[in-house]
């Protein structure tokens, strides 16, 4: 009984360490950029479908029964119903870019530049992680709700793909 009263106690003050990393209390779970900084040729998250087609026109192909746009083979969008991301309408919820196709992000950052200008354009990453293909990825989240996320992979000492996307 003493041991399960004693393992008890450890599991809830283990709980109550871990909590606030969890509240975006302490930690790496606060982001370091303003939502306004996170998009892809001017299409944010919570986008709407006719704001993408207003700015980028039809989608060269529509997959998985509308909920996925591609302009090209470089550019792709990926919407999910708006009540996931508390609207009224669907929104984008993944926004990707894999080639220097003049997508750029608010602050100028392209596919195919040198992974220096993240560190001079943001700051350092919220989190890096090595990957085992050789590549690494940078996150930097949103200060405020750390779900939304701007990403970028880069490979040979070059970024390859950018990525804004909100964590569902």
């Amino acid at each position: 009984m003493k041991k399960i009263v004693r393992g008890m106690l450890i599991l809830v003050a283990f709980a109550m360490m871990i909590t606030p990393c969890f509240a975006g209390g302490m930690g790496p779970m606060r982001g370091s950029l303003d939502r306004s900084r996170i998009a892809l040729g001017g299409i944010t998250i919570g986008s709407t479908k006719a704001a993408v087609r207003h700015i980028y026109g039809e989608p060269t192909s529509v997959e998985k029964n509308g909920w996925l746009y591609r302009y090209g083979s470089s550019f792709r969008i990926k919407f999910i119903p708006g009540s996931e991301l508390g609207m009224a309408d669907d929104g984008a919820h993944t926004i990707v870019t894999t080639a220097n196709n003049g997508i750029a992000t608010p602050d100028g950052v392209t596919v195919g530049m040198a992974p220096k200008v993240l560190d001079d354009v943001y700051g350092p990453a919220d989190r890096v992680n090595d990957n085992r293909d050789g590549s690494t990825d940078y996150e930097y989240w949103d200060k405020d709700d750390h779900a939304t996320v701007l990403y970028f992979r880069v490979n040979d000492g070059v970024i390859r793909s950018i990525t804004c996307y909100y964590y569902v």
